[in-house]
């Protein structure tokens, strides 16, 4: 994580939600419940990259690159749904949770964050939107990019970051609930169906280091044609994978062996989403 990635964060997180308890965290899990066209997976710390596969699952330190036409929709455990649109860098920076109850829920099956959490993503291109349930007091959720940082607290949103020349542009869209905008500390509601845009220029140094510098912060406005459509596909499509993942038949617990034991069940469960507990 750069320098400028890493002012951005901190900037954010200095007044954006209640902080942190001293709860004890592990890794959450990322699954893929899809990936079109050519989306890879890389890791930040080695750069090893493999292809993104529906059912695969990773923690935080990694990547996910999309080529054009590409896309792919991820599910987290503490509820949480990422569309990743074409020609985008999208990093889960950290995701940690505490541990929970599994009969709770799971993946798309929670209707909220089952346990505290912490989530910091980071969008260097492209576009991201996704859908986040109601959250525990004291857990963040935090979408950062080189210009500002969105925080959600429980919503649709929609984040896209374009280049132009030595000129970036991060777009925040609030298509329902709870979104605020962070630029160097300063934070920025955006109600529902708004949008703001956070302009800055980029610059490096001797040393080689890319430096974003904001130039212009928007006030929220009403949000685009282009904006809303963003995130109702992104809600349709989150939708689908919920209807989808409804249908999913989970494995009996555990039983004495009986005289049909072996028979294969009527509703077999996707080979490729296994949406067993993944708390605790």
């Amino acid at each position: 994580m750069n320098l400028m990635r890493k002012f951005i964060l901190l900037t954010g997180l200095a007044v954006l939600v209640p902080t942190l308890a001293q709860a004890q965290m592990s890794e959450g899990t990322i699954k893929v419940f899809s990936a079109r066209g050519t989306v890879n997976l890389v890791n930040t710390e080695t750069g090893a990259t493999k292809p993104l596969e529906r059912g695969m699952e990773f923690s935080d330190g990694m990547q996910v690159v999309t080529g054009e036409k590409s896309s792919a929709l991820l599910l987290f455990s503490n509820g949480a749904a990422v569309t990743v649109s074409e020609n985008s860098t999208f990093e889960v920076s950290e995701f940690v949770q505490a541990e929970f109850d599994p009969s709770q829920g799971t993946f798309m099956r929670l209707t909220e964050d089952p346990s505290q959490s912490k989530t910091e993503l980071y969008l260097d291109g492209g576009t991201v939107a996704g859908q986040v349930k109601r959250l525990q007091e004291g857990s963040t959720y935090n979408v950062n990019t080189p210009t500002a940082s969105a925080g959600i607290r429980g919503t649709d949103y929609v984040v896209t970051v374009t280049q132009s020349g030595d000129q970036v542009f991060t777009t925040i869209t609030n298509a329902s609930g709870d979104v605020v905008a962070i630029v160097e500390g300063n934070p920025t509601n955006i109600a529902p169906g708004e949008s703001v845009t956070v302009s800055g220029s980029v610059s490096t140094t001797p040393q080689g280091t890319k430096v974003v510098t904001v130039t212009n912060v928007g006030t929220p406005r009403p949000a685009t044609a282009e904006e809303t459509q963003t995130a109702q596909d992104a809600v349709d499509e989150i939708q689908e994978a919920q209807t989808e993942t409804d249908q999913i038949v989970l494995p009996p617990a555990p039983t004495e062996p009986t005289e049909n034991e072996g028979e294969t069940p009527d509703e077999p469960i996707d080979p490729g989403i296994d949406i067993s507990p993944a708390g605790g």
